[in-house]
């Protein structure tokens, strides 16, 4: 199952007093285990309490290709410099954006002179390419929106006009190949969440394992009187994932390939090997332990 856990602060105030409340909640979904940290702030405005939901996201960019959202809303916005301070981020680091009308992505923007040489806004939904020569955590600090009762039928939230709505996005009947991810970080989503209509026979969702640093592509199909999302595993030949898409990854974004488009998926970009400065710090860290090993047994 999956389990996400999220720490809910209340601060009720009456007055000059507050009285704090701390609420374990969890959510049961599949495979994972996220630790959201959600913190509900009041303050006191001409005697009406204000109410604000912040939340946090640890997300671990490894080395190589990333496909990446921030699910919150950003304070003061959702810029790179907002989301992805400078400082936090190590050298080397490009952010760029897929454009579906172009099958191509934007210029990359790397930090320099201490910012983002290009300052891209990415609101909760926004897809974006991180690549990165070395591991390292981003902590998304923001608002989390409010997922409607289940009631409301599928969707999720995007941005319209100034306004995030939660319905189904517009149906993305032009094909090509998207990149596309979802603002709602708690919510089991299928294919209509992301898209806005049933899938049709042919298309395919491409998800990236940071794990292993290779895709896997599942298309919509039938085989053997089924139909389903079917994926080449390396061990059984072509297999049914289930009647909907696998989970796209907490924060993470996928290849929607749509309406017969032929779009090859951008490679990934190599992972940088350790410098040879490196690799030569190493050789002499192990001869000097060698060293020290040799003494202590004479």
């Amino acid at each position: 199952m999956f389990v996400v856990e999220f720490v809910v602060v209340s601060l009720f105030c009456p007055g000059r007093q507050a009285v704090q409340n701390i609420i374990l909640a969890r959510c049961e979904m599949r495979k994972r285990i996220v630790t959201l940290g959600v913190v509900l702030l009041c303050s006191l405005v001409a005697s009406q309490e204000a109410f604000g939901i912040v939340g946090y996201l640890p997300y671990t960019f490894t080395p190589g290709d990333n496909l990446f959202t921030n699910p919150l809303v950003g304070s003061p916005d959702n810029t790179l410099d907002s989301i992805l301070p400078p400082t936090d981020v190590p050298d080397g680091v490009a952010v760029k954006l897929w454009n579906p009308s172009t099958d191509q992505f934007s210029a990359p923007s790397t930090i320099q002179n201490g910012s983002w040489s290009i300052n891209y806004s990415l609101y909760p939904g926004y897809s974006a390419d991180l690549y990165t020569p070395s591991s390292f955590v981003a902590t998304f600090v923001g608002t989390l929106l409010e997922v409607p009762s289940a009631s409301d039928g599928p969707g999720l939230y995007f941005l319209n006009g100034d306004n995030f709505v939660y319905a189904l996005p517009p149906a993305i009947n032009i094909p090509g190949l998207y990149l596309l991810s979802a603002a709602d970080p708690l919510s089991e989503l299928g294919f209509e969440d992301f898209v806005g209509r049933a899938p049709v026979a042919g298309e395919s969702v491409t998800i990236l394992n940071n794990a292993t640093y290779s895709y896997t592509t599942y298309t919509y199909e039938e085989e053997s009187g089924e139909w389903g999302w079917w994926y080449n595993d390396p061990n059984t030949g072509l297999t049914m994932s289930g009647t909907e898409i696998p989970e796209i990854p907490l924060s993470g974004a996928a290849w929607f390939e749509l309406g017969g488009a032929t779009t090859p998926i951008p490679a990934l970009q190599p992972i940088p090997e350790p410098s040879s400065l490196v690799l030569s710090a190493i050789a002499i860290a192990v001869a000097v332990a060698c060293a020290r090993r040799r003494r202590r047994v004479r």
